[in-house]
């Protein structure tokens, strides 16, 4: 199924989410948080027997849920910097479909990671949603992707060495070091 975790407020794009499902009828959908868009929300996804409410989760509640989920979604109408669900959602092997909007399309690689869509499009975002819900192959080998990408990218051990750098320039009195070579996949 399809799995959406954060805070349900307009800005995060669920009800365009809630279009897509309605366009998807045999496709179940999750929702995971709360927030103060939650009764309208679940009013409009009354209609929907392939949607359903899970309330706020636990850290491990939502790992769980990730595991259980083929595809996370993260549909956002806003400029999400870094939205933290995208890589909870990769180190779980999970793709992302995702708009392309604010910081998702640096995280989300179209084709290989997951699927980025227009943000507000729930037309794109179904369709997108389909072809990997009928591709689990597909949809698993870009979780396996998203995976490789989410170690190699934020991986500790990296940033710690990255921020040693820094330091090391900065008592030097040096230029500073190269951080897209030091972070670089």
């Amino acid at each position: 199924g399809v799995l959406f975790v954060g805070r349900l407020e307009v800005e995060k794009g669920i009800h365009v989410l809630l279009r897509a499902a309605r366009a998807l009828p045999s496709v179940l959908f999750r929702i995971a948080g709360q927030g103060a868009y939650e009764v309208q929300l679940r009013r409009q996804a009354a209609a929907l027997p392939n949607v359903s409410f899970l309330g706020p989760l636990s850290p491990s509640e939502v790992r769980q849920a990730m595991r259980q989920a083929r595809i996370i979604v993260v549909p956002s109408i806003w400029h999400d910097v870094a939205p933290l669900v995208a890589l909870e959602a990769f180190a779980s092997g999970r793709p992302v479909v995702a708009s392309a909007v604010g910081g998702l399309p640096e995280l989300v690689r179209e084709g290989e990671t997951g699927r980025l869509v227009p943000p507000n499009d729930a037309e794109a975002l179904a369709a997108a949603i389909a072809d990997l819900h009928a591709a689990p192959a597909r949809a698993a080998e870009m979780g396996r992707a998203a995976r490789r990408y989410v170690e190699r990218r934020h991986d500790p051990e990296r940033h710690y060495r990255a921020l040693l750098a820094i330091y090391a320039a900065a008592q030097a009195g040096g230029p500073p070091p190269d951080l897209a070579g030091l972070l670089a996949d």
